[in-house]
């Protein structure tokens, strides 16, 4: 079982991607905006991260520099 972050500012994708890996056997988080995503990485290790390039304002780029960062 993998715990996966899914960042998008559509709510249906995230919704509907969630629950797709949910059924897989995943652990999956959601994210509707970079701020959020943030928050998740803070609050749960990942192992895998899924992103929209365009996130009101800040990209998925900006989501992924901030993982490097942290290390």
């Amino acid at each position: 079982m993998a715990k996966i972050l899914v960042i998008d500012d559509e709510e249906i994708l995230t919704f509907t991607f969630g629950r797709f890996l949910t059924e897989a056997g995943h652990e999956a988080f959601i994210a509707g905006s970079h701020e959020e995503a943030l928050r998740r990485l803070s609050e749960a290790d990942v192992d895998l991260i899924f992103s929209d390039i365009i996130l009101r304002g800040r990209t998925g780029l900006d989501v992924l520099r901030e993982v490097k960062a942290r290390g």
